[in-house]
């Protein structure tokens, strides 16, 4: 048996390490006392690197706050940490730690703690205790059980749980557990998501897991079978649901989502099975919704499709009043708030349109059909806001993002228009991007940092502009 230098997390052997352990002249067999033990605890080297580089700077004088050790290959979860008081957000996603150790509950002030595809099997039930702990994620984990005395999580506001990567004998059980984790139990909870793939998942009418009063944000990843849960509607709180309907239950579905006052956006993910007609009882039960299906039509090879391609080649190509045009034509018989299209679509001709126009006002050079460029691109943005949910805390999340990219260039485009066309001065319009730029600074976070860039570039070449220009129009 091999030594543990020379196993990765995931018991397979790292010829690499093995190949300069024989170069080197040292064995890489196991003694046999050690055969069937646990390896001792101990953190990688990368870990290890880490953590002297910030107790230098702490030392130095500078308080840690933020530790990421993702996918630094350590088994345990280094007892260091205890040695930052200033800690309130650890990463340790992509480290098999397995178990999280009793002493974690001295982290009095962690708020963020993310610990996805850590090998864990049960909710850690030192979490629960942590009196500041708002974020928790425990995604990618094949978890079948929370601790009795797992603690009260009492500010606890965001939980990811689940993982779509479970094979084998027990993936029903990690399957059931998702499904059936308790929200109500969670007083402070806000954003949840439950994930595993295409799993089915049968409710009975008496399961109640959903009697969480400030639930805004719920993301069920799997299919149902049966319909949706009748007592969703308990989460009275509920703004934004992403799930997968079947045609067969939309009746009963429209029926529980209809009871939800504040649902402002249903996402029906890439496993819904719905016609346009079982599309439009929906439609007709959320009137004030906005309701994006990712399949609702094909998504290539169709005519929509290649309308789509033809109107972003335009864009790339700086060519935008054609690509405007292009786009006027696709969304001619589009009710923005109820498209009856692959939302895929129709959101990126809504982008393009938007981009477009967003650089006929940035780029022109003449005074006057600039200003013009501006007061359509401010009439345009309005219309795009109006259907947008203002709900940046949870756009800023997969698949929605893209809203949220098309809401900043439409905010782009309203802050060109109050320059150009309006008595508003330069630093007023400055101030309000200051304030997008911080709003969206503050929930970005869940998506990639490819995404949270484009979303800085949109903004700075706005205020580039303004600052630079010799027509500003500063009338502070």
């Amino acid at each position: 048996m091999l030594v543990w230098d020379a196993v990765s997390d995931r018991d397979d052997v790292e010829f690499e390490t093995v190949w300069q352990m024989l170069s080197e002249g040292r064995s890489i067999l196991r003694p046999a006392h050690l055969i069937g033990s646990e390896p001792e605890p101990q953190i990688s080297k990368v870990a290890r690197e880490r953590l002297a580089d910030l107790s230098t700077r702490q030392n130095a004088g500078e308080p840690i706050t933020d530790i990421d050790l993702k996918d630094a290959g350590s088994r345990f979860v280094p007892e260091e940490l205890k040695s930052f008081p200033a800690l309130t957000r650890l990463t340790l996603s992509g480290n098999q730690i397995k178990i999280v150790p009793g002493w974690t509950r001295e982290l009095k002030g962690l708020q963020y703690l993310n610990l996805t595809n850590c090998g864990v099997e049960s909710v850690p039930q030192p979490l629960g205790w942590l009196p500041a702990l708002r974020e928790l994620h425990l995604a990618e984990n094949a978890i079948t059980a929370c601790p009795d005395d797992s603690g009260p999580y009492k500010v606890l506001e965001t939980l990811t749980i689940g993982t779509p990567y479970v094979f084998g004998d027990n993936a029903v059980d990690v399957h059931s557990f998702t499904a059936t984790v308790d929200l109500g139990t969670l007083p402070k909870l806000r954003i949840a998501a439950q994930q595993f793939g295409s799993h089915r998942v049968h409710y009975f009418p008496s399961d109640e897991f959903w009697n969480a009063p400030h639930l805004e944000y719920l993301d069920l990843s799997f299919q149902f079978d049966g319909s949706l849960p009748q007592n969703l509607w308990r989460a009275s709180n509920l703004r934004v649901l992403s799930c997968a309907l079947g045609g067969e239950h939309v009746v009963a579905a429209a029926e529980t989502l209809a009871k939800l006052p504040k649902l402002a956006l249903v996402n029906l993910n890439l496993f819904s099975k719905l016609t346009r007609k079982q599309f439009a009882v929906l439609v007709g039960a959320l009137p004030n919704t906005y309701i994006r299906h990712e399949t609702l039509g094909s998504q290539y090879g169709s005519n929509d499709y290649a309308e789509r391609e033809r109107a972003e080649k335009l864009l790339n190509e700086d060519k935008f009043e054609k690509a405007i045009l292009k786009a006027d034509k696709f969304l001619q018989t589009v009710d923005f708030r109820h498209c009856f299209k692959n939302a895929g679509h129709f959101e990126a001709i809504l982008e393009i349109k938007t981009k477009a126009m967003k650089w006929l006002g940035i780029e022109e050079t003449d005074a006057q059909r600039r200003k013009e460029m501006a007061q359509a691109g401010g009439t345009w943005a309005e219309q795009v806001l109006a259907i947008i949910p203002d709900a940046t805390d949870h756009l800023w999340r997969w698949p929605l993002a893209k809203l949220a990219l098309i809401r900043l260039q439409a905010l782009m485009c309203r802050a060109l228009h109050t320059w150009l066309c309006t008595d508003e001065g330069s630093l007023a319009v400055l101030e309000s991007l200051n304030e997008v730029e911080a709003d969206a600074r503050n929930h970005y976070g869940p998506v990639p940092p490819f995404t949270q860039e484009e979303a800085k570039i949109m903004i700075s070449q706005v205020r580039d502009l303004i600052q630079s220009s010799s027509r500003i129009k500063d009338t502070d």
